[in-house]
């Protein structure tokens, strides 16, 4: 019914609605997540609500109604007993007919007239005797169909009323939890939340009280180091005024130790910078660069003594570069005056070079106007491109542009090699693949339950995978049926009797490749039709019978003349008046037995037989077309990896 199919679209319209509205973090929602599994589960629960009601509907109420009257033996009674009494009707009009011609005839026809006017008689008598019984069965069918429309309407009501009786419990429930919901303690709770994680991370920078002890036990893990390393590296000199240097190098020096500033507290102290100008910062500053100093003694400490080595101090270039010393294999010296951007630098460049190829910079507090050595420095850059040409492996390199120069140059040199090869193997891995499917059309005229013309064409359909370019011939193998007359396509061409060679390898899409025509060994479907026309009414009586191949969608269509103003059938069919058509969709067949329809239809006038046209398709072909990979090594075969079978009707028309 109707209704049902209306409920069905609406469970899947809820069903898109929940899973556009799906959401998987639900820590996101806070204090309003209970609300919002309500709602969810809501929608679910009302999906599953609608459609039992739906299901309910369809074996309840539309499966009862339509078969109330099949299953009704009065009803049976009924149109056996019609039929009998329109045959009655009929003779009597005959008699009637008879009667006036032979009146006509004068003398001669007067015994005959009396006659066909006493069979008449008896056929009028016969008629009322049989009518009583029929108008009292008639009776007794009609107050049936009215009990069961009445019963079948309050089912309906019955389930429309308890689908609503379970959709509103679901509204309170929902309601309930919303109503508890405040918007002045959820400001309250949020405010006291904020204020309390506030309070815990506004702690004091700095303790000068801490002991030498507790920086010599705190240790920087390793994500943070290498965070603060890379907020404060200087790769450039610096050509910003004294007092914005010293502050700088102070707060990167007092980076180093996690036991004297923690992450969040270097947050809140930027985001609250305000509050603690209104405080003083010159209070703040002295505790500061105590706090750095010492973490810098510290660290100086720890160091281990071969750093301290009788080695000649690092020499800078105009530009601020350390330059390296004659003898490569001893390490650099750090002197106790250096920074700590120095020891950030050197613990980052541990992360992705040599431990030993560690890299001093040394940057100036003043500018230098020095312009003389630029000759000294391009000498000095030819003579390390000349050693790197030579001996680019055993060589150290020179400041971090020549780490990531010389890194990206070999990159360069290794890139294009690989995804060539990788290419290059996977073309020759690579095997020729088709997709194949195989459809099949039959065209079938019957007349007088003889069959005066059949045949079966079909078309091969392939889909290829693989490479466009191959040096041996790609072939697959066709087992043709007897008597099959072949049309090939400019994509394949015949080798023998059964091979045939892909001459086009850039199918990726379905394309036809082979027709066929053959004779059809056995119909798919009999079908036998009987028309039996009169002046008032015509009769059509169906007879089909299937094959062993499973068979859908089968359909059954006819015209009908003589202007129809009224039909009834078994099974029902759908008629369109303003057409003259009558249509019968039977579904799947599976079993094998004889199925009939009838058919019965009011006419104004005389109709004539008209042909019927059958409609189905299948998962089978009736052929034995076959597609094979073949044997001979001297061509390359191709895989197949799927073959799909269709068969279908075209013409298949049963004429009386």
């Amino acid at each position: 019914m109707c209704s049902a199919q209306v409920e069905e679209l609406y469970v899947k319209s809820l069903l898109k609605l929940a899973k556009k509205h799906y959401i998987s973090n639900k820590t996101a929602f806070g204090t309003f997540l209970p609300m919002w599994d309500a709602l969810y589960q809501e929608l679910s629960t009302l999906c599953n609500i609608h459609s039992d009601y739906s299901k309910k509907i369809i074996e309840n109420i539309e499966q009862p109604l339509r078969q109330c009257m099949m299953n009704n033996s009065d009803y049976m009674q009924v149109q056996s007993m019609q039929e009998s009494l329109n045959k009655i009707c009929k003779e009597y009009d005959n008699l009637e007919f008879k009667v006036q011609k032979h009146k006509k005839a004068g003398t001669k026809g007067e015994l005959k007239a009396v006659d066909y006017v006493k069979q008449q008689e008896k056929k009028h008598h016969e008629w009322s005797n049989r009518a009583t019984m029929y108008l009292k069965s008639y009776q007794t069918v009609d107050e049936y169909r009215w009990t069961v429309i009445k019963s079948i309407v309050q089912g309906f009501e019955m389930l429309q009323q308890t689908a609503l009786e379970k959709s509103l419990e679901l509204t309170k429930t929902t309601l309930a939890i919303t109503n508890s919901l405040s918007t002045e303690n959820e400001i309250m709770n949020f405010c006291s939340n904020t204020s309390h994680e506030s309070g815990q991370n506004h702690g004091p920078l700095i303790d000068s009280s801490m002991s030498d002890a507790s920086f010599k036990h705190t240790s920087l893990p390793f994500k943070k180091k290498r965070l603060f390393s890379s907020l404060g590296s200087i790769r450039r000199k610096s050509k910003s005024s004294q007092p914005d240097i010293t502050e700088r190098s102070i707060q990167q020096r007092f980076g180093h130790s996690s036991s004297l500033v923690d992450i969040h507290s270097m947050r809140s102290a930027q985001s609250y910078d305000n509050r603690r100008q209104s405080r003083g910062i010159e209070s703040a500053m002295p505790r500061l660069r105590k706090a750095a100093s010492f973490a810098a003694a510290t660290l100086h400490r720890q160091q281990p003594q071969m750093i301290k080595s009788t080695t000649p101090p690092a020499v800078t270039d105009s530009e601020g570069y350390s330059i390296p010393p004659p003898d490569r294999s001893r390490p650099w010296t750090i002197e106790k005056s250096e920074c700590s951007v120095g020891a950030e630098d050197t613990s980052s460049d541990n992360g992705s070079s040599n431990p030993n190829s560690r890299i001093r910079v040394d940057i100036k507090n003043e500018t230098v106007a020095e312009e003389g050595n630029i000759d000294d420095a391009l000498n000095r850059m030819a003579t390390i491109l000349k050693e790197k040409n030579k001996s680019p492996t055993n060589k150290r390199s020179r400041g971090r542009r020549e780490v990531r120069s010389s890194t990206q140059l070999y990159s360069v040199v290794e890139q294009p090699a690989g995804p060539l090869l990788q290419a290059s193997e996977e073309a020759n891995n690579e095997q020729p693949t088709i997709d194949v499917n195989i459809i099949e059309t039959v065209n079938v005229l019957s007349r007088s339950n003889q069959i005066e013309q059949s045949s079966l064409m079909g078309e091969v359909y392939i889909r290829y995978t693989g490479p466009s370019q191959s040096l041996l011939p790609v072939c697959f193998q066709l087992h043709l049926p007897p008597f099959t007359t072949l049309k090939l396509t400019e994509h394949v061409s015949r080798v023998s009797d059964d091979i045939f060679q892909l001459t086009s390898l850039h199918l990726r899409d379905e394309t036809v490749i082979v027709r066929y025509e053959t004779n059809l060994e056995s119909l798919p479907l009999f079908v036998k039709a009987m028309w039996k026309c009169e002046v008032d009414k015509s009769r059509l009586l169906i007879k089909y019978q299937k094959q062993p191949n499973r068979l859908q969608n089968v359909a059954f269509m006819t015209s009908i003349t003589g202007d129809v103003q009224h039909a009834s059938s078994i099974p029902s069919g759908e008629l369109n008046l303003a057409h003259q058509r009558i249509k019968w969709d039977i579904g799947t067949l599976e079993n094998e037995e004889i199925s009939i329809i009838k058919a019965q239809f009011d006419t104004k006038e005389q109709g004539t037989p008209q042909p019927i046209v059958v409609r189905f398709d299948g998962n089978d072909l009736l052929s034995s077309m076959q597609v094979n990979r073949g044997n001979d090594s001297n061509v390359l075969w191709v895989n197949i990896r799927d073959i799909k079978k269709q068969v279908k009707s075209g013409k298949y028309i049963i004429v009386q």
